[in-house]
């Protein structure tokens, strides 16, 4: 084997690697469950929905801030680059990307809230 084949092969993604699962459950399993729970409080599904997205955007800034794993790759695999939980550079990822999420969704969550409580 080549030398550069074989660094491949070391930064590659473990399938075992418990970062890539959290990473995955974080990106696609998020809003369906959300959703489906707030099936069930028909009379409060706004209420429901921006309290989860409130506690999403506060999860992701506090994953930010405190370099989770999957966050990072998380993100990592949102620019459409190979998930590397065996190596983790965070200035490779632009503060704005990263942040706009969880701004996103609090704003969202809080109009949500608000529109529930104050006006339904």
């Amino acid at each position: 084997m080549s030398k550069t084949k074989k660094n491949k092969q070391q930064t590659a993604p473990q399938k075992t690697d418990p970062a890539v699962h959290c990473a995955n459950i974080y990106r696609y399993f998020f809003l369906p469950v959300l959703v489906i729970v707030a099936l069930f409080w028909r009379g409060q599904t706004l209420l429901v929905m921006g309290t989860g997205f409130i506690a999403f955007a506060l999860y992701t800034f506090i994953g930010y801030k405190c370099q989770w794993k999957h966050i990072y790759l998380a993100f990592q695999e949102m620019q459409r680059s190979k998930m590397t939980p065996n190596h983790i550079q965070w200035n490779t990822i632009k503060t704005g990307t990263v942040l706009k999420f969880p701004i996103l969704f609090g704003i969202t969550g809080i109009v949500m809230v608000v529109y529930q409580l104050f006006y339904a």
